[in-house]
């Protein structure tokens, strides 16, 4: 049985035991490649395969959830009204920053808060750095109950951020769900502008927006360790200055995808042992 074909089988049997024993699907896919497709390709050598590694697509409903949960973890869910510092806004609840946002939007997401709370909040809209730094000393007072603000979150990831995110980087629906929260988290901390290639002729250095630019190509070639090396050079943006919590964040997205990065790699170096070996192609 050829590999591929034996992995596209599995992806059911992943499902079962993940809802069975609530354990991470990447884990049990993990394993499974291990226990199972491992012994495989060490007895079924008669060919190599051709076509790349695939994955089990995440659905919407599975990543709403995990990256829900992924988002409350790394922004947490502060009970006041803050500023970020830098460029950002007054930020409310899960990383929602009102200084990217008109007074509509603030008053039509944030309803639940009432009438008087909203009103203290007006002045937030569309202000971003010194200027919302400036707000932060009357505004920190106001409290948001914690399930107004995780409302907003998954409201937030059903209607904008997923379709959103699927768009700025196609493909993005055919790979795990782990991988699609980790694309909704960066455009959520850092937004959605891809910048352009400068020229190479006289650039002197990568400029700050190169890794999304990348990781847009990484997404449509289904490339896991790509994905997982422009994650970590994109650390670089921190190293001397910023928020020190944002390359801890650029960790723990990698993380999430180690198990399929993982994958991978022992796809592609058996695939190179066979080859070596002078084994033809299998049969697409």
């Amino acid at each position: 049985m050829a590999a591929e074909y034996l992995v596209c089988r599995l992806t059911a049997a992943v499902k079962v035991v993940s809802r069975t024993l609530r354990v991470s699907r990447a884990v049990i896919a993990m394993l499974i490649w291990l226990v199972v497709v491992g012994e495989s390709l060490a007895t079924d050598e008669k060919c190599w395969a051709v076509r790349n590694i695939t994955f089990q697509a995440g659905s919407k409903e599975e990543v709403a959830k995990k990256a829900a949960d992924f988002l409350i973890k790394v922004e947490d869910v502060p009970q006041h009204p803050y500023w970020p510092q830098g460029t950002s806004g007054v930020t409310l609840g899960v990383g929602w920053d009102a200084g990217y946002h008109s007074l509509a939007e603030l008053k039509e997401t944030w309803a639940a808060l009432g009438p008087d709370v909203l009103a203290r909040l007006e002045e937030a809209a569309g202000k971003k750095g010194r200027a919302a730094q400036a707000l932060i000393a009357k505004l920190r007072v106001i409290e948001i109950p914690r399930s107004v603000s995780i409302q907003v979150l998954t409201r937030s990831l059903n209607e904008h951020y997923y379709p959103f995110v699927l768009q700025l980087f196609p493909g993005l629906e055919r790979l795990p769900a782990e991988v699609q929260v980790v694309f909704i988290s960066v455009v959520f901390n850092r937004g959605a502008s891809m910048g352009g290639d400068p020229d190479w002729k006289t650039a002197k250095e990568v400029d700050r927006r190169w890794e999304m630019r990348r990781l847009r190509a990484d997404v449509e070639d289904a490339d896991m360790f790509a994905i997982y090396a422009h994650l970590g050079t994109m650390k670089r943006l921190w190293e001397t200055s910023g928020p020190r919590g944002i390359p801890l964040r650029r960790r723990d997205e990698q993380a999430l995808i180690r198990p399929y990065v993982n994958q991978q790699l022992r796809w592609d170096e058996n695939r190179e042992r066979l080859k070596k070996k002078g084994l033809p192609p299998c049969p697409d």
